[in-house]
């Protein structure tokens, strides 16, 4: 028989809506609002599993667990952060965390981890996926997003916290502006982002979506074409991403702005999005726009993060693409693997390999983890990076960069962004660590798995 999940947090609120999630999952869970209170349980009752917040004020969670490992060296322990600093990190990798997650953190992401420590009855199991949508209903992540954006998102997927940050803002820019520039990588959802801005606009979705090059803007050939539609139907996209902000392209743009402006009619109801351009690994120097081409936008720049960072909206997306049954067909331990993958392409990659995927289930039925792979292996762009890392190094690779990232000025090299942070000079590569290959501290990770 399974033993019980220990649920520590000094939140009250938090702590029940934990359990309950537990709960509706087939997991027997019990909480305790006090760390040394839990200590003593841990003394007299048994446990699978402990998840515990890092931050209370009876003790931390490093020195809880301590006490932990002196009771059952071998007891997993999730630990939750709203946010730890690389020294708290260390400390608790030193002494044995088994996992630490983010908040906000992804619900399935959570229950996948607990699956893996915990095992549920049969009983238990029957019961879980008439429960499924009463789960999905419960929202245990802190901070929630108000949004005036008319939700949920009728084309683009906003699952996530960061494409509703995003969908607002440009909503925000949509209702005073025709020109509305935003932050795109390779492969992301412009043609989505247009439709959603047509739905706005109380325009017909099913017109087309025109994209251009910013040289393309002065031609007459595409100036004769806007003004011979009247009005101009859809919404024109202007991808400038492979443009070097020199004074002609600044020309080029602002001859392009006063076009419009003087349109009339033509564009009057219309909406023209520009699509600036992000580096790989979010380079701050990427996210800054020149001060002329800001004035001629006259707008804020949202950005649209990597699907890389946005694993819900990748869920939404897959969920989707496919029906019940297909989803039934593919399997779920299958589809779940996705949700891993980066997808370096975007969602011009994510769309042809879900096409794939649907072709092998219409000729084949139930897949295979064999027929899965062989698609993976066909499909994907890089099919290594579904091998990842340990749970723990994911997420020290991750938080790494995000902490660089947000302390590097721009134009600052990153060499120079750690010895100001006072790390010293690392001998791991810079692009490395920006990409998420290495660590400045990779014992970390070795001394937590001895």
């Amino acid at each position: 028989m399974a033993k019980p999940i220990l649920i520590i947090d000094d939140e009250e609120k938090f702590a029940e809506m934990l359990k309950e999630l537990l709960r509706l999952n087939g997991f027997e869970a019990e909480f305790s609002l006090n760390p040394e209170e839990a200590v003593q349980r841990m003394r007299q009752e048994d446990f699978d599993l402990v998840i515990t917040d890092y931050k209370m004020p009876q003790m931390d969670g490093a020195e809880f667990l301590v006490e932990a490992r002196k009771i059952n060296p071998d007891l997993p322990v999730i630990m939750i952060s709203g946010l730890m600093n690389m020294p708290e990190l260390i400390k608790v990798a030193n002494i044995g965390v088994t996992l630490v997650l983010e908040k906000p953190f992804k619900t399935e992401e959570l229950l996948e981890h607990v699956s893996r420590f915990v095992g549920i009855s049969a009983e238990d199991a029957s019961t879980v996926e008439a429960m499924d949508m009463e789960a999905s209903e419960i929202d245990f992540n802190e901070g929630s997003i108000s949004v005036s954006y008319p939700s949920p998102a009728k084309y683009l997927s906003d699952s996530s916290r960061e494409n509703k940050r995003f969908l607002e803002t440009f909503w925000n820019n949509a209702s005073t502006s025709r020109h509305l520039p935003f932050f795109a990588q390779r492969g992301a959802e412009i043609r989505l982002v247009a439709k959603e801005v047509m739905y706005w606009t109380e325009q017909d979705p099913e017109e087309e979506v025109v994209r251009i090059d910013l040289v393309d803007t002065k031609t007459d050939f595409t100036r004769s074409w806007v003004l011979e539609n009247e009005p101009f139907p859809g919404v024109l996209v202007v991808d400038i991403r492979d443009c070097e902000w020199d004074g002609e392209a600044v020309q080029i743009l602002s001859d392009w702005i006063s076009f419009v402006e003087s349109s009339g009619k033509n564009l009057s109801s219309s909406r023209l999005l520009y699509v600036l351009p992000i580096g790989a690994n979010f380079d701050p120097d990427s996210l800054i726009v020149p001060k002329d081409v800001k004035n001629l936008l006259a707008t804020e720049c949202p950005v649209m993060l990597s699907l890389r960072e946005r694993v819900p909206d990748t869920a939404f997306y897959i969920k989707r693409y496919f029906s019940d049954e297909e989803r039934g067909l593919a399997g779920l331990e299958n589809l779940t693997r996705l949700l891993h993958y980066p997808w370096p392409g975007g969602y011009a990659e994510l769309l042809p390999f879900l096409g794939k995927l649907r072709s092998l289930i219409e000729s084949e039925g139930q897949l295979s983890v064999d027929s899965f792979n062989a698609v993976i292996e066909e499909g994907l762009e890089d099919p290594s990076q579904l091998k990842g890392p340990s749970d723990l190094e994911a997420y020290l690779k991750r938080r790494q960069r995000e902490y660089l990232t947000l302390h590097r000025q721009p134009g600052e090299d990153l060499k120079d962004t750690l010895l100001r942070l006072g790390i010293g000079d690392s001998p791991v590569d810079p692009d490395a660590i920006l990409a998420d290959e290495a660590l400045i501290y990779p014992e970390i990770v070795n001394q937590s798995a001895e």
